[in-house]
């Protein structure tokens, strides 16, 4: 038995069902539907292979933005980490996910507090409240001078 797999992008919908068109293939025919009964083909795909290779890309991607955000690994590392487990790592470049990885690790950055009674709800509570050994970032107490 073969099995094959396509992946899909959403067209549009009407009345509470999802048109879907071939995701790989902007020429190929193929179309399917979600409605309360589930998924149909409506039309078949034509001149283009399956999309396994497409969707194991995507989920290295996924992986490496999600690694991203929750490491403090410099993001080469955790690209050549994730790319080094998968058969498709050689299928896409740092370049290509780079941005996408700061872009994830960057909203999972603390807010910059505006002063100091801030700190401890904004960062205080954070992962970069601690050094890497466990200890206090900052040690000292915070005063207001007022000159």
């Amino acid at each position: 038995m073969l099995l094959e797999i396509f992946v899909y992008r959403k067209n549009k919908t009407v009345s509470g069902v999802k048109y879907l068109s071939c995701f790989e293939d902007r020429i190929c025919a193929g179309t399917a539907k979600i409605a309360d009964n589930g998924f149909t083909v409506l039309r078949g795909h034509n001149g283009h292979i399956s999309s396994v290779a497409l969707i194991k890309e995507i989920d290295l991607k996924n992986k490496c933005r999600k690694r991203a955000a929750e490491e403090q690994l410099p993001l080469r590392q955790i690209f050549n980490e994730v790319a080094g487990e998968s058969d498709v790592g050689t299928a896409i470049n740092f370049v290509d996910i780079e941005s996408s990885m700061y872009k994830r690790r960057h909203v999972n950055l603390p807010p910059i507090p505006c002063n100091l009674e801030d700190y401890p709800g904004a960062v205080g509570a954070s992962m970069y409240s601690n050094l890497s050994d466990g200890t206090p970032f900052y040690r000292g107490t915070c005063r207001l001078r007022r000159d």
